[in-house]
């Protein structure tokens, strides 16, 4: 990913996601947020080692619609991201790229299995925070937020490309 490329400007910063499920290596979701640059304490923290994005990346995820057996395996309790799944970063001077191996973990592809199940049938929110743990991190600051409706993901018919 390339800032440039996503026509994000000085003013600009951008976050993505890709996830790969471990039985479909061609097959990723991809997801980026364009926002103003983060406050200082986040952004000096964007650029920190592995260790340190490993253990305050944190996801929040929310099924706004969905089947009861979706929204009971997903929940509502923000996960530390870094903690749970291998987590690889990609940094720029105006983005960061997340890439999160689903296949490292059981219970990750467990959850993306239930979801892959009903994917034509749920609506997930998806929010991007950095750890606070310090008085000058917290309040902790919303980094991005997706969201996917109703996305068919066996079916790549109607997927617009994400870069030319």
């Amino acid at each position: 990913m390339r800032s440039r490329s996503l026509g994000v400007d000085r003013s600009q910063f951008a976050i993505g996601e890709t996830a790969q499920p471990a039985d479909s290596p061609c097959k990723r979701s991809r997801s980026v947020e364009v926002s103003p640059p983060p406050a200082s304490d986040v952004s000096g923290g964007i650029r920190h080692s592995y260790a340190f994005h490993n253990s305050r990346f944190k996801l929040i995820p929310q099924i706004v619609d969905g089947p009861w057996v979706v929204r009971r395996a997903v929940g509502a309790v923000p996960c530390l991201l870094g903690t749970k799944v291998t987590t690889r970063y990609f940094r720029g001077e105006h983005y960061v790229e997340t890439n999160v191996e689903v296949g490292s973990s059981v219970v990750a592809q467990r959850i993306i299995g239930c979801c892959r199940g009903y994917s034509g049938r749920i609506d997930v929110q998806l929010g991007v925070v950095l750890q606070g743990e310090e008085a000058d991190t917290l309040p902790e600051e919303l980094l991005g937020t997706v969201q996917f409706r109703w996305l068919q993901v066996d079916d790549p018919r109607g997927v617009v490309p994400l870069f030319d």
